[in-house]
């Protein structure tokens, strides 16, 4: 029942990010962290799943990534993992939970229009900086680094498609730095690779409801579901 509805969720997590370019990674590890699952253990399997989605996502959409702002994001984020692997051992895990929550409520509260007028260059390397820092400390912080990729001129698809490019490499980083710091990934592979291949499904269900929805009905979902999960997190203390 635990394994069904993980996978469950990675499919509806894929699906959500398919059509919005966000928000998926954070349901999912909401709902594994919910579902009791540690920090430390939920992170890495959490990383391993959405690197597959987020390539799935990048294959699908591929003819629509800007190769240049990823290319800064890469360069900027590329010191900063060690800090956060740092964070995160000096952190307990309800302090951890709590920065999940308040995260996403800086996504849904943040000021996404004053983020989105900052020059190209500057904006990608701020969010390299953070997706570096605080990727492997928070894990699902691809709808932070959305904050700053959902630039005014762009088209829906090339937000989506550039945003998945940067979470796949975020996603590569913090699995080199989780195996380096010993996580023993094949042991929940039994539960990382059906998650993965929910997640593949979910991208292309995703591919298919992009321009055929509502976009209204799904960012309502979106925040409401997001919102929802944030104050349970914020709020996990008094249920301990």
């Amino acid at each position: 029942m635990f394994y069904a509805l993980l996978i469950g969720f990675a499919f509806l997590g894929a699906l959500l990010s398919g059509f919005l370019g966000m928000g998926g990674g954070v349901l999912l590890l909401g709902v594994m962290l919910l579902a009791g699952m540690e920090t430390r253990t939920a992170v890495p399997v959490h990383a391993a799943v959405q690197l597959i989605a987020n390539a799935s996502r990048v294959f699908a959409l591929r003819r629509h990534v800007r190769w240049r702002p990823f290319l800064i994001y890469f360069l900027a984020s590329l010191p900063f993992p060690w800090l956060g692997l740092r964070i995160s051992a000096a952190l307990p895990d309800e302090v951890l939970r709590l920065m999940i929550g308040a995260m996403i409520l800086f996504v849904l509260l943040g000021p996404k229009r004053g983020l989105s007028r900052l020059p190209e260059r500057r904006a990608f390397a701020i969010a390299g900086v953070l997706g570096g820092t605080f990727g492997v400390v928070v894990g699902a912080f691809g709808p932070v680094v959305a904050l700053f990729v959902l630039r005014d001129g762009w088209d829906r698809r090339e937000v989506i498609a550039t945003q998945a490019l940067c979470q796949t490499w975020g996603h590569l980083q913090k699995i080199l730095f989780f195996a380096g710091a010993g996580f023993a990934f094949l042991e929940y592979e039994t539960l990382i690779l059906p998650m993965a291949a929910a997640t593949i499904a979910g991208t292309y269900g995703g591919r298919y409801l992009l321009g055929r929805l509502k976009d209204a009905q799904f960012r309502f979902l979106y925040r409401l579901v997001l919102a929802l999960l944030a104050l349970r997190l914020l709020l996990s203390p008094l249920w301990n």
